[in-house]
């Protein structure tokens, strides 16, 4: 019977796996087929020659006399031949000398002596990752997992040769695989995390810091991985969540945080934060582009027009270059009813950027405003032909071309604007309107302000114009109750009041005719 030598190998290895330390892989060729290991109870017989050269050996090894120690391996290998502890350390002295081949060959004949050799199978598969036989290699520490799964590490080593082959999906089920089986392991959680990422699916890698930050509540880094998936995939009240851990947990604040954090505040309607945040950032001395466009549009959403009229002044003279100072400081004019300065820099601003929608549709706007509506006209074109889908431009141009008299063209947007959704409230409201204003299709105009009535029930507009249709369709106590209701909602209308007393004044004029018949 072969002497069996009970000894920890570990740190005979240690010279060899710091060579082989800092490789990952990827997934594994198919396992050898794996055999149950038969159980032997039975006491070995110890050989007392083979085992004082075995020791001798491993002394030797201590002391770094690695040819010395393989003359003493080679000794107790006479008196117990093929025993796979003694070949083991034999293949350990030789890879410290450099002879790999001598090793495999050791360890081969080793394995078949003892297929389930924990240790030969180790030191085979480091052998075949340092000569980068990564299939060989994988062979070894299939068998490793299959015949000890309690044992994480050839796992974990599996998973590595996985990504050393650059095949991250199999890397990925490893660890997914580690981490369901154990969910205090985060160290595989978080590799499913980063490999998620690097693979794009980043819903799942979300997921895993979701997991990770609850686990780990102070890990700077695994708030900062994600509030950065968050961002990406816009849910906004987690990255909001995600930042501010980020905030409180970083010694110092990093202005880039606190403005994105100020930017995602703004971006899901949380006007005060943003603006506080900004206002801040600003006191400090940060004067970049983001923070003097996002402080503005926070201004504007305070109606707080002055200031936002203030730092927009301060964008464009910091920033020339940049579309969106010209823009901003033009909409604190528009919202401070001044069209004439707001045209004075959207001037400027389109001989700059001649093709940007804003630019022109803020131009044409302005123009409305001012009742110069050719050149809203115009300026309503460029825009829309910059972006054909925009809805907004189109109810614009509608509502010029109505004061223009451009009937073909104004039913050609009406058309459009309902043929893409026959559901615009706006727009079967304005088309009704402006028929009933030329006196034509008032059928069709008064089902076309149902609809729209029937969807804001307490629209005052939509009300004046229901009963503006029936005034032209002559049922004047119709038109009476609804244009009634409308200046009960915004009674300082001056169309509608000047529609109330033409249906009055003809309300007067039939009961006149009707006393004298």
């Amino acid at each position: 019977m072969k002497t069996q030598i009970n000894k920890n190998v570990i740190h005979l290895l240690l010279a060899v796996s710091l060579l082989l330390s800092g490789c990952f892989v990827n997934q594994p060729a198919a396992p050898e087929s794996y055999v149950e290991p038969v159980e032997d109870n039975t006491v070995p017989e110890i050989n007392s020659r083979a085992l004082d050269h075995f020791m001798n050996g491993e002394f030797l090894m201590m002391q770094r006399q690695y040819a010395r120690a393989v003359l003493e391996f080679q000794d107790a290998l006479q008196y117990d031949p093929g025993a796979p502890d003694i070949l083991t350390s034999l293949a350990t002295a030789y890879l410290h000398l450099g002879k790999s081949e001598n090793a495999e060959a050791v360890l081969l004949e080793a394995l078949s002596s003892d297929p389930f050799h924990e240790d030969v199978r180790i030191l085979l598969g480091q052998l075949y990752l340092m000569k980068n036989d990564l299939a060989k290699a994988e062979e070894h520490y299939w068998m490793l997992q299959s015949t000890y799964p309690e044992k994480v590490e050839y796992s974990y080593m599996i998973a590595d040769l996985s990504l050393r082959k650059g095949d991250k999906q199999s890397a990925l089920e490893q660890f997914k695989a580690i981490y369901e089986k154990d969910n205090s392991d985060l160290s595989a959680l978080v590799k499913t995390a980063e490999l998620a990422g690097e693979m794009g699916d980043l819903n799942y890698a979300f997921e895993a810091y979701q997991i990770l930050v609850g686990q780990d509540s102070r890990n700077l880094g695994y708030w900062q991985s994600y509030s950065e998936l968050a961002v990406i995939l816009r849910k906004y009240e987690q990255a909001i969540n995600g930042l501010e851990n980020v905030v409180f947990l970083s010694s110092n604040s990093n202005p880039d945080i606190l403005s994105m954090l100020a930017v995602l505040c703004y971006e899901k309607g949380e006007y005060q934060k943003a603006d506080s945040i900004l206002t801040d950032l600003y006191l400090q001395g940060q004067r970049d582009s983001q923070l003097f466009y996002y402080l503005g549009l926070s201004k504007l959403q305070k109606e707080d027009y002055q200031a936002m009229e203030a730092f927009s002044h301060e964008f464009k003279e910091s920033y020339p270059e940049e579309m969106a100072a010209y823009t901003n400081l033009a909409l604190s004019y528009i919202n401070q009813d001044k069209p004439l300065d707001a045209i004075g820099i959207l001037l400027q601003a389109r001989k700059l950027f001649p093709d940007d929608f804003s630019v022109n549709y803020l131009l044409g706007s302005s123009y409305s405003m001012e009742k110069n509506y050719l050149l809203a006209k115009n300026s309503l074109q460029n825009a829309l032909n910059i972006s054909p889908d925009s809805r907004a431009t189109k109810h614009l141009l509608a509502t010029v071309l109505n004061h223009l008299e451009e009937w073909e063209y104004l039913d050609e947007l009406y058309e459009e604007l309902l043929a893409g959704n026959d559901d615009d409230s706006q727009a079967l409201n304005n088309y009704g309107y402006a028929l009933a204003e030329r006196g034509i299709r008032l059928e069709e105009a008064l089902d076309m302000a149902k609809r729209a009535n029937e969807m804001e029930p307490d629209n005052a507009a939509y009300l004046d114009t229901m009963g503006w249709i029936y005034f032209r369709l002559g049922s004047l106590e119709k038109a009476k109750y609804y244009i009634g209701r409308s200046l009960e909602l915004e009674s300082d209308s001056e169309v509608v009041r000047e529609h109330m007393d033409e249906v009055l004044k003809k309300l007067d004029i039939e009961l006149q005719n009707t006393v004298k018949n």
